[in-house]
């Protein structure tokens, strides 16, 4: 009796799918991390489009390939990326901003480049090769080389997006980036068609907190924690309308008053924390007491990346930045 079970065994693990290869990404970009995905046969979508400039580094990973043409990648794809789009036209979206974008050390150092750089590019079939378009693209600069008539809102414009296609693309092909960033298609019938890429708002909320969420304030300073948090709940809290006015201060900073504002309170915390802590170092502007700073008329200054900035306004018109 024992036989026959020993060899029902036997047969059910021969059917079983068996190890034939592995692959492993040592670490790298997160760009690198994501084309390395896209190419191990674990996404079922043809990937079109991932965003670049996310992070410096990704840990590694790898993944099993199957005698029956499955894989697994180990760890699982990371948390912060889903996969959308459709079959041919697939692309990741990350649940993040890019640098510099809401990051607080996300600030470039040095003069990036600005320009596309595009390594692929066949718009019409020919005996030797195929259409396509592959390169790094950064949406202020239009994504003309797409053929289209595009027109990226300001908030979108130091934001990078890889696209890689192979064969002729389509309009779609504008909605798969768009989404990508967060964004969404608006088009404006022509002659010629043109598309907009304006923000979706409570796709830029869910983004922006979730990526202050990932980062630790500096012990080093109650005031800076507490900037930390006034942010994070300006943005929380931020009406639709506030919020659009917010994204559209990439164009130039907006500086509005916040008397009688529901979120004046926090800002009034975070200016009596940081001045004390100034004036304990002598660091604070010469000639004021903490009275006089507290009289001071208090404005709110909205900035691109989602950046804010506290400004006080002397009576004799000198304006202290916090």
């Amino acid at each position: 009796m024992i036989l026959p079970v020993t060899l029902a065994i036997l047969s059910v693990a021969a059917q079983e799918p068996q190890l034939k290869s592995i692959r492993i990404f040592d670490g790298g970009t997160a760009e690198q991390y994501m084309r390395f995905v896209a190419g191990t046969g674990t996404i079922k979508q043809a990937i079109c489009v991932y965003p670049e400039r996310m992070f410096s580094g990704m840990g590694p990973c790898r993944v099993f390939r199957y005698t029956d043409g499955t894989a697994k990648l180990d760890p699982p794809l990371a948390s912060y990326l889903k996969i959308k789009g459709t079959k041919y036209c697939g692309f990741f979206q990350p649940s993040l901003l890019p640098r510099p974008y809401c990051h607080p050390d996300g600030q470039p150092r040095g003069k990036e480049a600005t320009d596309d750089t595009i390594t692929y590019l066949q718009e019409k079939m020919t005996d030797v090769k195929a259409p396509g378009i592959e390169g790094s693209f950064r949406l202020g600069n239009g994504l003309s080389a797409l053929g289209y008539h595009v027109k990226v809102h300001p908030f979108f414009d130091d934001m990078w997006v890889h696209i890689m296609v192979t064969g002729n693309w389509q309009p779609n092909l504008l909605d798969a980036i768009a989404e990508c960033v967060g964004g969404t298609i608006v088009t404006e019938k022509g002659p010629p068609d043109t598309y907009r890429i304006e923000p979706n708002l409570e796709e830029i909320r869910a983004r922006a907190l979730a990526t202050l969420e990932d980062y630790t304030p500096s012990p080093n300073s109650d005031a800076f924690n507490e900037r930390e948090t006034l942010g994070y709940n300006l943005i929380k809290t931020a009406s639709p309308d506030l919020l659009k006015r917010w994204l559209d201060a990439a164009k130039g900073r907006d500086r509005m008053s916040v008397t009688d504002r529901t979120w004046a309170k926090g800002i009034s915390k975070y200016r009596d924390m940081i001045l004390g802590e100034l004036l304990k170092q002598g660091k604070a502007p010469a000639g004021y007491t903490m009275d006089d700073f507290k009289a001071m008329n208090v404005f709110l200054d909205l900035g691109g990346y989602l950046n804010f900035g506290v400004t006080l306004q002397a009576p004799n018109g000198f304006l202290i930045h916090l």
